[in-house]
């Protein structure tokens, strides 16, 4: 897997300096889940991406930007998806 959403996702909690297991609390998931997600090991639902980009987009935004990050999370998740799925049709 290319990995998008989760380096995505690490860069986002290193700009913030916020610890991984803060930010899994306030979107209310485990931090092993969430550090599967850093990792490539695994992605959220699809069923809750929509939820999660926003919640995660509440914590890492400025105020300004909020959109965007989800924008971009949002995107990176569907490019590792789109990934893994072309993976698994081979």
């Amino acid at each position: 897997m290319k990995n998008k959403f989760g380096n995505l996702l690490k860069n986002l909690i290193e700009e913030k300096n916020i610890k991984s297991k803060v930010v899994a609390q306030k979107i209310n998931y485990d931090n092993t889940y969430l550090s599967k997600w850093i990792t490539g090991k695994k992605l959220p639902s699809s069923r809750t991406i929509d939820a999660v980009c926003s919640k995660l987009s509440d914590i890492f935004s400025n105020g300004e930007n909020k959109e965007q990050i989800k924008s971009d999370l949002i995107k990176a998740y569907y490019s590792d998806l789109d990934f893994l799925n072309l993976e698994h049709s081979i």
